[in-house]
């Protein structure tokens, strides 16, 4: 919100400029802190077809694009409403652990993929599913990942993506969704 702003009154901030307008990507949640929001494009998109005719067979009306393209970052001055647009591998998270900011990028902590294929595994009949029914998937493993926006410098620059919990297979590794902190 900006400062001054009425609470009980909506107002737009920014409008983005998406790469598949007419294909949309699912932004099912987004970072902020007091200066800035990162809303991800990840490469995840609504399959318009899908959308309107019915999803057939496929469990969601997506489509995977990562092999085409990276998953792009808009970063938002809320003060101004400007807006960059950084880059980083392809990806997907549903949800955002939270974010801060030092004099250089803006940190972001997400439960992150490698690509969508956790949607598809999280449709209610294959989590449903006992192992071994057609219909049951393995859940992927999302790892707690932090990612650096540079706060300066021009669009087009690169995000650092670093993971941050243990990988699967490791004490405290493997699926991260909905994270938990716990007091030092």
């Amino acid at each position: 919100m900006r400062p001054g702003a009425n609470p009980a009154r909506r107002e737009r901030v920014a409008s983005l400029s998406l790469a598949e307008p007419l294909s949309p990507s699912w932004m099912h949640d987004f970072s902020a802190t007091e200066r800035h929001a990162l809303l991800c494009e990840f490469p995840i998109r609504f399959d318009m077809t899908k959308m309107l005719l019915g999803n057939g067979d496929a469990p969601t009306p997506f489509l995977w694009r990562g092999s085409d393209a990276g998953t792009r970052l808009h970063l938002v001055d809320l003060a101004d409403g400007s807006t960059r647009v950084h880059e980083m591998p392809p990806g997907f998270a549903f949800h955002f652990a939270g974010a801060h900011e030092d004099a250089t990028h803006m940190h972001v902590y997400a439960a992150l993929c490698e690509d969508a294929q956790i949607v598809e595994a999280l449709a209610l009949d294959r989590c449903r599913a006992a192992p071994g029914e057609g219909m049951h998937r393995p859940i992927p493993i999302a790892t707690l990942t932090r990612i650096s926006v540079p706060l300066k410098g021009g669009a087009g620059a690169k995000a650092t993506v670093t993971p941050v919990s243990p990988p699967a297979g490791e004490e405290g590794g493997g699926f991260v969704e909905v994270s938990a902190t716990r007091a030092a």
